[in-house]
């Protein structure tokens, strides 16, 4: 009995292994992205994170480093936080972050909330928060 191998079968034994290898390597790239993808959604405060982290995770790869995760914009690839701010500005996007909205939904004032008259503790927060500069200068102009 002969316990030697021919070179056909280590050969395809071979490829074989590999090929599973590749499977993987592939499906660990992929929870490393999937996690990289919703830690960053995660940290970013958004809205419909499911739906954000799901969107970076299509675009995305573990660089050539092996350690660092990128994603792709139009061609290029970028870091997560460069791809987050991508998504933040993005008309398409920007709605699921609570800061862009409110950025866009400006305060508005029938009273100066700093003034004794019309004195609102709540209105202050949101300008403090909102508009800094107004706040300021409301703050200034009160009684």
């Amino acid at each position: 009995m002969s316990l030697s191998i021919g070179t056909d079968e280590l050969l395809r034994a071979t490829k074989k292994a590999l090929a599973d290898s590749e499977v993987k390597l592939k499906q660990a790239h992929s929870k490393i992205v999937r996690q990289d993808a919703e830690d960053a959604i995660t940290r970013s405060g958004a809205s419909s994170s499911r739906l954000l982290a799901d969107n970076m995770a299509a675009v995305g790869r573990v660089a050539e480093n092996g350690r660092d995760v990128e994603y792709d914009v139009n061609g290029r690839w970028v870091d997560r936080d460069t791809y987050v701010s991508d998504l933040r500005r993005s008309e398409d996007t920007s709605k699921f972050f609570a800061d862009a909205v409110a950025k866009k939904s400006p305060v508005v004032l029938r009273d100066n909330p700093f003034s004794r008259a019309s004195f609102n503790l709540t209105k202050q927060m949101q300008l403090i928060r909102e508009d800094p500069d107004l706040a300021a200068r409301l703050r200034r102009e009160a009684d």
